[in-house]
């Protein structure tokens, strides 16, 4: 992981909470020296499957400001290990 950069991770849903699941995330500012809280790291893109019509969809600027910061770290953390 190299800072600064925007880091894809594979098609891999995580939970979110009880029932959504985020799929497609990128995470910005992953910061090596960081490891292992990644305290800086933030998810700038993630799509889920929209409860209310079933399909996936992006998230939008406020759902991704909403999320809790644990949801990169632990994205993360799948990532790496």
């Amino acid at each position: 992981m190299n800072t600064n950069k925007q880091t894809h991770i594979p098609d891999t849903p995580v939970s979110v909470g009880s029932a959504m699941k985020i799929y497609c995330v990128e995470i910005e500012n992953i910061q090596t020296w960081d490891c292992p809280d990644f305290a800086n790291a933030y998810i700038t893109y993630a799509e889920i499957d929209d409860p209310k019509t079933g399909e996936r969809r992006e998230l939008t600027e406020q759902e991704l400001e909403d999320l809790d910061p644990a949801y990169a770290q632990e994205y993360i953390w799948d990532y790496i290990f």
